[in-house]
């Protein structure tokens, strides 16, 4: 059977690889993979050392790049222009990019070159350079797209350790035709533009390294426009939301024992009357399991409530094990992340019952008031929804079924019901 995966076309989704079981594996990984698990079942970066006749040693541990961390791109550059090669390399599951420094002194024994086309492509990808020194040959080809998620520098750059003199420079260009550039120094840097036959001496690359400096401090919360909006389940609309208020409505993720919970809540019963005025129900759902002699909703009573303007009160509700079960695998549908849900954490509903923004921790009153003109009124187009300037051509659709699934697995067929339903209608849009 050819290899196939949930994301194929729609021909291919016909094929009988797409079955419970087969889409169960794919769940399965996906949610390893989230948290955090290894996908080369951890091993370990290798780095091989070249001695020449066609023989490697491996230097992984010497090196210090055996990092146990799955490895998924790497480039190489003189990043600190000494003379010698250093790495970028990019993880999966540990640190998202990390310099090895290579602190071998090259002692002047290098030439780095830099090509330029005029009758070829102007990067000179294809080319060849042969550098002659000491009786020796040394060649290399200018590629690209040769690193999976990765592109090196294109500076060509010769490590010539025990040569004395650079007897002649050749360039073959992508056309065919083979350029001599003559002799160079030792230990330089030059730029070779086809058809000029000189080689341009390039001035010396100062690196000063930042010294070290304080970690910045995170953060305390967390603010996401979604780029698609999430719609929320029409049952699960009926259990939180007043039928007889039309406007938006923040959802907030609370526990008695977190403190930042507690402020955040006060800071919304202080304001209860302005945010109301603006449109928005406030429906704290507190995550602590009610058990007896929970002191749970006595607490709201008595530290929430007494704050509150009593022209717009506001409840709290107590998630039931099914909500926690559906909260869990939203957030994880959102942020891509499993295990426990933040507190405390909100989301922005609008008058149309989607999902507009994601708050990761406490949210500041006037912040909310603004997001609530913005998306939860009159949500903003999504055409013009990004971090940068410019405007999106192309929607962004949402993993209906994927939802679905995760869903069904929790035993939350009423909801599953639901996106599944949005993903059948969504795929006779697309035909």
């Amino acid at each position: 059977m050819a290899s196939c995966s949930p994301t194929e076309s729609e021909e291919d989704s016909a094929n009988s690889a797409f079955q419970p079981d087969y889409l169960e594996g794919w769940q399965n990984i996906s949610r390893l993979m989230d948290s955090g698990a290894s996908w080369s079942g951890s091993e370990r970066n290798c780095a091989y050392l070249n001695l020449g006749d066609r023989q490697f040693v491996d230097i992984s541990a010497a090196a210090g790049l055996d990092s146990i961390q799955d490895g998924r791109a790497i480039a190489q550059f003189d990043w600190d222009g000494d003379g010698d090669l250093d790495l970028w390399l990019k993880s999966r599951n540990g640190r998202q990019l990390r310099l090895f420094e290579n602190r071998k002194q090259a002692d002047g024994e290098f030439l780095a070159v830099r090509l330029q086309g005029t009758q070829a492509n102007r990067d000179a990808i294809g080319a060849r350079v042969s550098v002659h020194a000491n009786g020796k040959q040394y060649i290399q080809e200018l590629r690209c797209g040769e690193g999976y998620l990765s592109q090196s520098s294109n500076e060509l750059l010769f490590g010539l350790t025990g040569c004395t003199k650079i007897e002649s420079l050749q360039v073959s260009w992508p056309g065919g035709e083979v350029e001599d550039f003559g002799s160079v120094a030792l230990g330089s840097r030059v730029r070779l533009v086809e058809g000029t036959g000189v080689a341009r001496a390039l001035p010396a690359r100062a690196f000063e390294p930042e010294p070290a400096g304080e970690l910045a401090e995170l953060p305390a919360s967390t603010r996401v426009v979604l780029r698609t909006p999430l719609p929320l389940p029409t049952a699960l609309q009926r259990q939180l939301f007043s039928p007889d208020k039309q406007g938006a409505r923040l959802i907030n993720l609370w526990a008695t024992w977190c403190e930042p919970c507690v402020a955040e809540l006060g800071s919304f019963a202080k304001n209860n009357v302005e945010l109301a005025g603006m449109g928005l129900e406030i429906v704290p759902l507190r995550l602590d399991a009610v058990a007896a002699g929970d002191t749970g909703p006595s607490f709201f009573e008595r530290i929430i409530v007494p704050q509150m303007d009593p022209l717009a009160p506001f409840e709290s509700k107590d998630m039931d094990e099914e909500q926690r079960a559906f909260f869990e695998v939203l957030f994880e549908h959102l942020i891509a992340k499993q295990g426990a849900m933040p507190v405390p954490a909100s989301l922005l509903v609008d008058k149309h019952g989607l999902v507009e923004v994601l708050y990761l921790g406490p949210v500041e009153v006037e912040d909310l008031l603004e997001d609530v003109a913005t998306y939860g009124l009159s949500p903003e187009s999504l055409g013009v929804r990004s971090a940068y300037p410019g405007r999106w051509f192309y929607g962004m659709p949402r993993d209906f079924e994927g939802l679905s699934n995760r869903l069904r697995a929790r035993g939350l067929r009423i909801h599953s019901n639901y996106y599944m339903a949005l993903f059948k209608m969504s795929q006779r849009r697309r035909k």
